[in-house]
């Protein structure tokens, strides 16, 4: 009992009960910084009480020279310096390890860059650094448009996948990353920025981001391992061109009031000729459709999947019956206003006028050679009268289900293909039935409505067929409310451990999947 009332006991129970609090009991969260200083003056504290005088220090300090500096206890020296060495690697590990937590205080959104910068084996002087196609070519001119357009390619091969097509950071990946790719839309990015320092943030990545500006999680890559000089060059200018910003400069510019006469910004509806026509379409859709309308844009190979081929006039989601071959004008609307979800097709209202989105549905028909194509000829699927949601209709679904739909959607709806069958589209590319118990990774499909639309027309250009040959409309409303019970029904994952942990093996993986070494696994 003597040694739960020594000194040095207490001072270690204090100084324990004193981080719990301030560190995991005090709410909100003390800062590190306050926290260690804290610390430092309470340890300073208790250090000037136990030393009050020569007795105290010697009683408090004497289990330490005992340790210490007796030859009999070499085995709790010994343990001493394994817990001393292996606390401090614990301690440092979690100072420096990655974190996924946000950080408490604000962070530098545009941090200060360097004067100089160093890349490509050459020293650059970033209050100087300009643009040099910028500098050479007026922005009008077909050259600087040619960089453009060579800088558009980049972006799309490159960049398209956390910034997005719209370069608004809304990309595939950009809901994995803290902090999220930047915005180039954003009034308060690029537009506030000079391209000298794109140049910079560009080719030094997150890696070379200042330390005044932690704590820091960017994912942005180091371009200059893959790019060249002129390469990021080209990106920057098609930022540019494609926000309709202009860089920030260090010299003032006079500005004179626009002339009464001068051009609006944006044309206005009645100035939507063919050729302002093509030149929103060549900016906002050849990269992926390509500028011939044949779906061979630059991203194209890079996107699954393939963005449409308009030449074909083959339209996978419509609301007319299957015997018309084209959608009608609101559907291809809302498809470019709205987008695609699930694909790379993503919404263009906040870019596009409704009479831009009118005018290139127009274009996009031309393509098609259907530009003639009478509307009245385009019949509506007859939805009939939908029926009321009962168990009774909901059987009739299943049973239906399980005649049509089971050989690929699977038993459960779950996109598993029981027949042994690999699905292609039209164009050979390999798809896969859609899992019904994932809603989210529906395209065009919200209510059973859709459903139903989507059974009687089905999916042109796809294994997925038209049913209103081989079933009445009573069944196709059956299995449509059916397959809207199938929502969110997906097997939750086990309980417990749920990580997969590979296990090392000598020689070649078995083949053969009944191969017992999968069970060891």
């Amino acid at each position: 009992m003597a040694f739960f009332k020594h000194p040095l006991f207490l001072a270690l129970v204090l100084l324990g009960g004193l981080y719990t609090l301030f560190a995991h009991i005090l709410n909100p969260p003390l800062p590190a910084s306050l926290l260690i200083q804290y610390m430092v003056i309470i340890t300073v504290a208790v250090l000037l009480v136990v030393t009050f005088d020569n007795k105290m220090a010697a009683q408090f300090f004497a289990p330490l020279v005992s340790l210490f500096g007796s030859p009999r206890r070499k085995f709790l020296r010994f343990i001493a310096l394994v817990a001393t060495v292996t606390g401090t690697g614990y301690i440092t590990y979690n100072m420096v390890k990655p974190s996924i937590v946000s950080p408490v205080e604000l962070r530098t959104v545009h941090p200060a860059p360097p004067s100089t910068l160093n890349a490509y084996g050459k020293s650059y002087n970033l209050l100087t650094l300009e643009n040099p196609y910028r500098a050479e070519f007026d922005e009008s001119s077909d050259e600087y448009q040619e960089i453009v357009a060579e800088g558009a390619a980049l972006y799309y091969k490159n960049c398209v996948y956390c910034h997005g097509d719209l370069l608004d950071g809304a990309g595939h990946f950009a809901d994995a990353f803290t902090p999220r790719p930047i915005n180039f839309q954003d009034v308060g990015m690029i537009a506030q920025l000079q391209e000298a320092f794109l140049f910079w943030r560009i080719t030094k990545g997150g890696p070379g981001l200042p330390t005044e500006g932690t704590p820091w999680a960017s994912a942005m890559p180091v371009w200059e391992e893959m790019l060249n000089e002129d390469d990021v060059w080209k990106i920057i200018s098609f930022l540019y061109d494609y926000t309709g910003y202009e860089p920030r400069s260090w010299e003032l510019e006079e500005t004179t009031p626009a002339p009464e006469d001068a051009p609006p910004a944006r044309p206005a509806e009645t100035d939507l000729t063919d050729e302002v026509v093509d030149a929103i379409y060549l900016k906002r859709c050849a990269q992926c459709h390509g500028e011939d309308g044949d779906g061979q844009g630059v991203a194209a190979d890079r996107m699954y999947p393939a963005p449409r081929d308009f030449t074909l006039g083959l339209f996978k989601y419509k609301e007319t019956d299957a015997d018309s071959e084209f959608p009608t004008d609101a559907e291809l609307r809302d498809t470019i206003r709205n987008g695609l979800p699930g694909t790379a097709m993503p919404g263009w209202k906040t870019l596009l006028s409704d009479a831009e989105i009118d005018a290139l549905i127009e274009k996009i028909k031309v393509f098609g050679y259907w530009d003639e194509e009478d509307p009245e000829d385009l019949t509506p699927i007859d939805l009939g009268t939908p029926p009321a949601v009962t168990p009774q209709l909901l059987a009739r679904g299943r049973e239906q289900f399980v005649k049509a739909c089971v050989q690929c959607h699977g038993d459960a709806g779950r996109g598993n293909i029981t027949s042994g069958k690999r699905l292609a589209d039209d164009l050979e590319a390999r798809i896969w039935p859609r899992n019904l118990t994932h809603p989210e990774t529906w395209r065009v499909t919200r209510d059973a409505q859709d459903v139903f639309q989507r059974l009687s027309t089905g999916i042109p250009g796809t294994p997925m067929p038209e049913h209103t040959t081989t079933m009445d409309i009573t069944d196709r409303w059956a299995i449509a409310n059916y397959v809207m019970t199938l929502r969110d029904t997906a097997t939750p994952l086990s309980e417990g451990e749920s990580v997969v942990r590979a296990v090392r093996v000598d020689g070649d993986l078995p083949t053969a999947p009944d191969d017992p070494a999968w069970d060891t696994a």
